[in-house]
């Protein structure tokens, strides 16, 4: 019984699509400017949009198949508006869906969005809601309760690693000569390139968990390219990344990096390196 459980799950696990991609309408009547996902199992952001989202306007966010991803993966979704409404819903599953981000004040229960594009019939509607009431069990509609009365609740819960490990793939076509992340409220360098990364290679940083990181600390990580072209990313967190730099003309919008997702750090990658080793 346990051989054929392990082996259902195994195949759940093999039907998950190669990638999962949430289009995100903003219909919340005013900016949106933030959006996160956060890895609920391992305790990871895999996407973030920082790039304000006005009203009205549409994004999307693509979530490629990784290592740890299982089909009971859950992710933590997180949008904060220009006023300074902050919402969550802890139960999004990796999936290719509509979202439409809705105001507080036009919530008809816990939830901040709809599983539905804006345009949509009453009778289309009626079904959509219909389908995610039946999908929802109390339990997850109680802890979307929950996470609604405070972000600082929230933020204080999502647990941080003990160290924060960082590898930036340099992807710019160029060779990169200036790399340093800085601390966004000391304003001190806590990384800084002490050589050229030439196109195609990588570096690997870390940053040991003190006292004075919290869930709010964040870093500008700021990149030059043999070229002059700078690039630069401000709200970067204390956590486990692969970041790849991109060049100018192949960014979609603002943003001079792309998160990599299923990068589990320097230790996961010694761990399974060994163990390579030894089935050889």
């Amino acid at each position: 019984a346990e051989t054929e459980a392990a082996a259902s799950e195994t195949e759940a696990e093999s039907e998950l699509p190669d990638q999962a991609v949430y289009t995100i309408y903003n219909q919340t009547g005013e900016a949106v400017t933030s959006i996160t996902f956060y890895d609920n199992q391992a305790k990871k952001m895999v996407a973030r949009v920082s790039e304000p989202l006005a009203d009205g306007e549409s994004t999307e966010v693509a979530i490629d198949k990784y290592d740890t991803l299982t089909a009971d993966t859950t992710y933590a979704f997180s949008f904060q508006t220009e006023g300074g409404y902050v919402a969550v819903y802890k139960t999004l599953h990796y999936e290719t869906v509509p979202m439409t981000l809705i105001s507080q004040d036009a919530k008809t229960g816990a939830t901040p969005f709809q599983f539905a594009e804006p345009e949509v019939s009453a009778e289309t509607e009626a079904e959509v809601s219909a389908e995610t009431e039946a999908e929802v069990s109390a339990e997850t509609e109680a802890e979307a309760a929950e996470t609604e009365a405070g972000t600082e609740a929230e933020k204080e819960e999502r647990e941080l690693p003990d160290k924060a490990e960082y590898k930036l793939d340099n992807a710019t076509g160029e060779k990169v000569t200036e790399i340093k992340v800085t601390d966004n409220s000391s304003k001190k360098d806590v990384f800084t390139l002490d050589k050229e990364l030439e196109d195609g290679e990588s570096v690997e940083f870390a940053i040991d968990k003190d006292d004075t990181i919290t869930s709010e600390t964040s870093y500008t990580l700021t990149f030059k390219t043999e070229s002059g072209y700078v690039g630069e990313f401000d709200t970067l967190h204390f956590e486990v990344a692969e970041i790849r730099l991109i060049a100018e003309d192949a960014k979609s919008g603002a943003t001079a990096i792309q998160f990599v997702p299923g990068w589990a750090g320097s230790e996961a990658e010694t761990e399974a390196e060994t163990e390579a080793s030894t089935e050889a």
